[in-house]
């Protein structure tokens, strides 16, 4: 790793520009998305100088780019070795991207290109609009997403642990006669208007966050593909997909089942490869907050019940991670990687999609991103905070 500070985590979305790709309505436009984010990286373009000055590099460039603060670039291409790599932005202006370096004081020669550096993930098979996609991080579990992306309003996908095709695998997660349907929405209506959309991950995993209605163009249904953060060590198995279990995820006026931006006790959120154990096929998988909870609802919602926002005693954001958890041996099985809930009453509203916390206590260093989370088709909606400082596997 090139940079100075820690680059494996990456959030991406359409808050970032015009080259940024578009999920909307239309056939195909998740599987471009999820290409650019988590494959190819995108927005690449040709640095006109890149000085160092007191530890920070200035890339200059003619027109726009997609870099945002503490996003990561990559680049290539500099005489300079220690400027290539992954590096994360910590300022932009009009045609200057910067980041922090140990490199010397000076300025680099060579064709230096840069791009919005991808998670690391590797598209395995491909056919019209349906392709699979798999960690290449030695770490990680190895298993497989399929997106199906043939529909206008919602992507069908499943996790398998082997694929020898795009329309073959075996050990398929959660299968179909445990859970039914996996779908991710896309848009209330077949359509090539842009939808709202975020992404968060590493090389093991990733969360996918769309709005798509009309009436409610911020509320977000966030789903997730990838490894836990297992409590067993060695657990091989701890990978998890996240998904609706019906065929209107783009419509409903209510919880969406699946979404990671709400806790449920008696709604599954998907399923998990296999028991910890190893052994057998995929499970079922609930995602609760560990704080526990009221009822089934968004992560402060108006009636989430357990305090207000913000705490009388200290004015704080109280956080907590979400936990998988299985019905088999009532087992809590991880943590989500990098998310957070708040159990506090009426947080969603104070909070704007993008807004910035810092941690404190013991996320003392850490920098929060707020993300609306809601049911499409109706007004209620809650928040959840993504970490987008780094380093989310213990």
């Amino acid at each position: 790793m090139a940079s100075v500070v820690d680059t494996s985590v990456k959030h991406f979305g359409s808050f970032m520009g015009a080259a940024v790709p578009v999920i909307n309505g239309v056939a195909g436009s998740v599987i471009a998305a999820i290409d650019a984010f988590a494959v190819n990286g995108f927005d690449l373009k040709s640095a006109t100088s890149l000085v160092v000055s007191g530890g920070v590099a200035t890339l200059a460039f003619t027109g726009s780019h997609s870099a945002k603060v503490d996003t990561v670039i990559l680049v290539a291409g500099s005489s300079v070795a220690a400027l290539n790599g992954e590096q994360k932005v910590t300022a932009v202006e009009a045609g200057v991207v910067r980041f922090a370096t140990a490199a010397p004081d000076g300025a680099a020669s060579g064709a230096t290109t840069f791009k919005m550096a991808p998670l690391g993930f590797l598209k395995t098979f491909a056919g019209v609009n349906v392709a699979t996609y798999k960690p290449s991080a030695p770490q990680a579990s190895g298993f497989t997403l399929r997106v199906d992306d043939t529909l206008a309003n919602y992507a069908q996908v499943r996790g398998y642990e082997q694929m020898t095709d795009v329309n073959t695998g075996i050990k398929q997660f959660p299968s179909t006669a445990l859970v039914g349907a996996q779908n991710w929405g896309k848009s209330e209506v077949a359509t090539a208007a842009a939808r709202n959309w975020w992404a968060f991950g590493d090389a093991r995993g990733f969360y996918l966050c769309i709005a798509p209605g009309n009436t409610y163009p911020l509320n977000s249904q966030c789903f997730y593909f990838g490894d836990l953060n297992a409590y067993k060590s060695g657990d091989a198995f701890a990978c998890v997909l996240n998904a609706f279990n019906g065929t209107n995820p783009h419509l409903i006026a209510s919880l969406v089942n699946g979404c990671v931006g709400a806790t449920s006790r008696g709604v599954i959120a998907g399923g998990v490869a296999r028991a910890s154990t190893g052994v057998g096929g995929s499970q079922y998988n609930y995602a609760i907050g560990a704080a526990g909870f009221g009822s089934d609802q968004y992560s402060g919602a108006s009636n989430y019940g357990l305090g207000n926002y913000p705490n009388q005693a200290d004015n704080a954001l109280m956080t907590h991670k979400l936990l998988s958890y299985q019905t088999v041996n009532s087992t809590w099985r991880g943590a989500y990687p990098g998310l957070l809930h708040t159990q506090q009453t009426g947080a969603g509203p104070a909070f704007l999609p993008g807004d910035i916390v810092d941690g404190s206590g013991a996320l003392a260093g850490r920098r929060l991103l707020a993300v609306r989370v809601g049911p499409p088709g109706g007004s209620s909606y809650g928040v959840i905070f993504f970490d987008i400082t780094g380093g989310w596997r213990d």
